[in-house]
């Protein structure tokens, strides 16, 4: 491994960029700002960081040939994808060819591949302000089909692919195709590709984790946070590009004959479903709100209790089975009208230390089969929205913060119910 790896030793894209544009290929680029820079190289800066950390080895190759699979209109493919001759530079191996493929139905406007993650008017590759400045360096090599189409025509006699990476697969939704021998990536981990995955946050990764398990795969070791991610206008519903970057084991290959278990994906889609209304208001925090545990004391007792988050922003007492909503300035407070959810149908909680998709079904299951049914009876009216099942103002009890300790909070009903 070089003794150098700008990707690897650096930490931030001053640093990162000040480095790449001191090198003979990058003096070209002095002239573009900051937050140009970033967009053209986000792809190979985060490949060469993956690879660096994923498989050091690789950097003492004088060729090396990267696939990406899934590419779509956007950071992967800009400008036919001469960005990724920055690779060498990133990687510290200035003397180094880098041969890339980029693979995936999107590439072609106006597509009709059932595999596209996006609308038709948003397929095809994107022409940078900067496309002059790379004008000179090699493109990649462009198939416009789904992974499994590029790899059945490979000449049977060419070398296999020394890494493959794929930006925001988008399991949630592909997660059984990216994960067959028939279509997606199962033939390249067959032959010992290595492979990486980026997700856009924490939240996602958990949906990706959870969905390559189910369908007999892993992840090896814990994902790495990628500090050349690249910012989103929308962050709060997309995160941002290629923040977290995570890899296959190459050791668990699912078996020929192996079969998902469909009534798991389906509760998860269910619950994904519930979580619908939460996701516009609150973005991918909603992922996590719904089945995660907070733990409150009451300073002045030391009781204590487990708050698990649930659809339409409730908080659910795994002690108590009482709820508590927002009120219209935030704060939580017991909800009077709703009886405690008894106390026995709670009980298969999978635990604070269960995954955290696990724990989101499970509280989107218990928020669809009991609380939800019991609010829609209470409701005085018909609610017009989801978030309409407690009404405004809560019919609640005053000073009912987690943990406060006046008269009429949740630390005063733990145990009851």
């Amino acid at each position: 491994m070089p003794a150098h790896v700008p990707a690897l030793d650096h930490s931030t894209w001053r640093h990162l960029l000040r480095e790449v544009t001191q090198a003979s290929l990058g003096l070209r680029l002095k002239r573009f700002p900051k937050e140009f820079l970033q967009t053209v190289l986000v792809a190979p800066a985060t490949v060469a960081r993956w690879i660096a950390q994923e498989v050091p080895a690789l950097l003492e190759r004088p060729h090396l040939h990267v696939v990406i699979a899934g590419a779509a209109k956007g950071p992967d493919s800009l400008d036919e994808g001469r960005w990724y001759q920055y690779l060498p530079t990133l990687l510290g191996r200035p003397k180094m060819t880098v041969r890339v493929t980029l693979v995936g139905p999107e590439l072609k406007q106006g597509t009709e591949n059932a595999s596209i993650r996006s609308a038709n008017e948003r397929s095809g590759i994107i022409t940078s302000a900067g496309a002059d400045a790379v004008s000179n360096l090699p493109t990649a090599e462009l198939a416009a089909d789904a992974l499994s189409s590029w790899w059945a025509e490979r000449p049977q006699s060419e070398a296999t692919p020394d890494v493959c990476f794929v930006f925001h697969p988008g399991m949630e939704a592909f997660g059984g195709s990216w994960l067959s021998r028939e279509q997606g990536l199962l033939p390249l981990m067959d032959a010992g590709v290595p492979i990486g995955l980026a997700a856009s946050c924490v939240e996602e990764l958990w949906h990706d984790e959870w969905l390559v398990r189910k369908y007999g795969a892993a992840m090896r070791g814990l994902a790495q946070a990628n500090p050349f991610a690249l910012e989103r206008d929308n962050a709060r519903f997309g995160g941002q590009w290629a923040a977290l970057t995570w890899t296959l084991d190459p050791t668990l290959v699912p078996a020929a004959d192996f079969k998902a278990i469909k009534a798991e994906l389906v509760r998860f889609y269910l619950a994904l479903d519930q979580a619908k209304p939460g996701f516009s208001s609150s973005g991918n925090a909603i992922f996590g709100f719904i089945g995660g545990v907070v733990p409150i004391q009451n300073v002045a007792t030391d009781e204590r209790a487990r708050l698990v988050g649930m659809p339409a922003g409730v908080l659910l007492c795994l002690e108590s089975g009482q709820l508590l909503g927002q009120n219209t300035v935030g704060r939580f407070e017991l909800v009077e009208r709703i009886p405690a959810v008894p106390l026995d149908f709670l009980a298969d909680f999978p635990g604070e230390e269960a995954h955290p998709v696990d724990r989101f079904i499970w509280a989107s299951e218990k928020f669809r089969g009991y609380v939800e049914p019991v609010l829609l009876s209470s409701a005085k009216r018909a609610p017009e929205t989801y978030f309409d099942l407690f009404g405004s103002p809560l019919e609640a009890r005053k000073g009912s913060m987690p943990g406060d300790p006046g008269p009429g909070g949740i630390s005063d009903s733990i145990g009851e119910g």
